[in-house]
């Protein structure tokens, strides 16, 4: 899971004055300063980078382009930016070398945003620092390897060993620093301007520096949540079911504003406002009205993380495909070819196979009650295929069927029964390394069922289908034809042989006598415990001649053993 970053303006000058109450003890100069959190595990997909607010220093119109981003940070005024292939971007405003002290290279898995300076953390676990080490935040880093996350607050920062210990280095004028927990076992932080709170493996709260907003004293007590973000004196955590807890400062109702809502799967927050990430993909924000990261919200779905400073953001917005909210749309036949080159792999393992490859999602809605299959069996294919079937939303996946080698180095899965309008989840990965092409080919197999016909009939009145098919969710129906009598027909279940006259014989049970000449179409439910089941149906014709003559006149039809497929 990730969780986001936010900033405020970095220079020593306040462009929007903040409630008296809401600015820390002053020590050298007045800064609005905003939160940094922990980037350990970002966006599981490869992304485009969209920004949003006043555009200074470039924070917007120079934002690097591409499709391969997996995390960013909105901070002051500065953006930073990780690369799927473990490179740091950073860009903006560079008087404190925020900019130009970026380090090169790949292997970076991890980015952190403070005031001034910004962090990564190498695949190794080792930090690399640079820009403002005004408070020794960037000269006190430390040196040792097997860290697994950071974060960045307004001077201070935090990084998680692998046993769950934090280590803390900077500013300390709310012993921010000196107050961290010295016990293991957490696993996730965040910092705010003056305080900091982690997450311990219950998912219960610690929290310590600055409390004169009770930041630190107002944090929940309950165990079970997933998430931590912080504002500049305000935190916010996410439980399991997608609610939000917020506390500490309240000025311009970054607290009391908060949706009350479930279903949210990633939370940010800003200097004063906050920023969640609905189940679809889409953004809410709330707090500070005029902020720019909060007026200039995008719109539209697909978002897969939020980083917010007051006047400026960044979003990363999955590619299409490339994340289960925005699944491409899938027609009966032949789709694609569709290539995994700028694909990355989701958090949610297969069940069948561990692919190494990245993946890609689908959709679709079948429009039968019917078998459905979905393969990669076509000479389009270009690497080896793992496949997998769900129902259910993005946020509720129920996997169906998983399917590794179905045809050779392809896959091949079915649905025995899917029903019409409901949504199907596709998800094809490569399952060595390297990217690849593959089409995917839908095929809806409904039932065809059976009629035959048992000569029973009499005097030559006919018996037909009229409309439909013997299938699931299709209907049926049938009519008498050549009639001059009183004309009804007969359904039963289970068929006769009993004769009337000489010539006429009774084919089936009178369960259900219907008169008329025609039968109005008979829906059959999509259910599979109806497949094999047979129903008989037969027509009389009271007062016609040509059949039998006592003790009353009639004409019987041939009898119709209807099979449903």
């Amino acid at each position: 899971m990730f969780f986001i970053p936010c900033s405020s303006p970095t220079k020593p000058v306040v462009r929007r004055e903040a409630p008296r109450a809401l600015l820390r003890p002053q020590r050298r100069r007045s800064l609005l300063l905003a939160c940094g959190v922990a980037l350990s595990a970002f966006s599981a997909h490869a992304a485009e980078l969209v920004g949003f607010g006043v555009d200074q220093n470039g924070v917007i119109s120079q934002r690097p382009t591409g499709t391969d981003f997996v995390a960013a940070i909105a901070r002051g005024f500065n953006g930073y930016a990780l690369r799927s292939n473990g490179t740091v971007v950073a860009w903006g405003a560079n008087y404190a070398g925020q900019v130009s002290g970026a380090p090169s290279g790949t292997g970076f898995v991890a980015i952190a945003a403070g005031a001034e300076f910004a962090l990564a953390l190498r695949a190794d676990g080792r930090i690399v620092a640079w820009g403002s080490n005004s408070a020794g935040q960037i000269s006190s880093a430390p040196s040792e390897l097997g860290f697994v996350a950071i974060a960045a607050g307004g001077e201070h920062a935090y990084a998680l060993r692998s046993d769950g210990s934090i280590a803390a280095w900077g500013a300390d004028w709310a012993n921010q620093v000196s107050a961290a927990p010295t016990t293991t076992g957490f696993t996730t932080i965040s910092a705010g301007d003056g305080h900091g709170v982690a997450l311990r493996a219950d998912g219960s709260i610690a929290a310590w520096g600055w409390n004169h907003a009770r930041q630190v004293s107002d944090r929940p007590r309950s165990a079970g949540f997933v998430a931590l973000a912080c504002g500049l004196n305000h935190s916010y955590a996410l439980r399991v079911d997608g609610t939000i807890a917020a506390w500490g400062g309240n000025g311009l109702l970054q607290v009391s504003n908060t949706p009350t809502e479930a279903g949210f799967r990633a939370i940010g927050a800003g200097s004063f406002h906050g920023h969640a990430i609905r189940a679809d993909g889409s953004l809410a924000a709330w707090g500070e009205a005029s902020a720019g990261a909060v007026l200039g919200l995008p719109t539209g779905a697909g978002f897969v993380q939020v980083s917010a400073g007051r006047d400026f953001g960044l979003a990363l917005r999955g590619l299409t495909g490339d994340e289960c909210t925005s699944a491409i749309p899938l027609q009966l036949g032949a789709n694609g070819p569709f290539d995994t080159a700028v694909a990355t792999s989701s958090r949610e393992p297969f069940a069948c196979e561990t692919p190494k490859g990245g993946d890609l999602w689908f959709s679709y809605t079948p429009s039968s009650c019917a078998a459905l299959r979905f393969e990669t069996c076509t000479p389009a294919l270009q690497l080896d295929t793992v496949l997998e079937i769900f129902e259910g939303s993005c946020a509720q996946l129920a996997l169906l069927v998983c399917d590794d080698d179905g045809c050779g180095s392809g896959s091949r899965a079915t649905v025995p029964l899917a029903a019409p309008g409901v949504s199907y989840l596709v998800r094809v990965a490569g399952k060595s390394f390297g990217a690849g092409t593959f089409e995917l080919v839908v095929s809806e197999l409904a039932g065809v069922g059976e009629i035959t016909t048992t000569p029973t009939g009499c005097g030559g009145l006919g018996l037909q289908v009229a409309s439909g098919a013997p299938r699931l969710g299709s209907s049926i129906g049938f009519e008498l034809t050549s009639s001059s009598g009183f004309a009804s027909l007969f359904l039963g279940f289970a068929p006769l042989a009993l004769p009337l006259c000489a010539s006429c014989t009774l084919g089936t049970t009178l369960d259900i006598v219907l008169s008329g000449l025609a039968l109005p179409p008979l829906a059959i439910p999509c259910d599979p415990l109806l497949v094999g089941g047979r129903i008989y149906v037969q027509g009389i014709d009271l007062g016609s001649l040509g059949g039998c003559a006592a003790p009353l006149p009639l004409r019987l039809s041939d009898t119709l053993r209807v099979t449903i497929g």
